[in-house]
């Protein structure tokens, strides 16, 4: 479920399913709506974290010969030493 479908729709099914719950506040029912939310958002959160760290490529590759020169490529697409001074 994407950011947004979340917001059109999640946020709703849950808030509702929430709220018809019988035997609690209306202060404890929206406590529980928002723990409830924050633990969906912190799920979300963790699979884009986890997709964006398993799709990253280390162009630097730092600690390898050459590390500075592709640093500085990758920073200021410049190549050698010339091109810094």
């Amino acid at each position: 479920m994407t950011a947004e479908q979340f917001e059109q729709h999640g946020k709703r099914v849950v808030f509702d399913k929430i709220m018809r719950t019988q035997g609690l506040s209306e202060e404890e029912k929206m406590k529980l709506a928002e723990a409830q939310l924050k633990d969906i958002v912190a799920k979300q959160m963790q699979e884009l974290n986890d997709k964006k760290v398993k799709e990253y490529e280390d162009k630097v590759m730092f600690g390898r010969h050459g590390w500075k020169e592709r640093y500085y490529y990758e920073k200021f697409e410049v190549k050698g030493e010339e091109a810094l001074t």
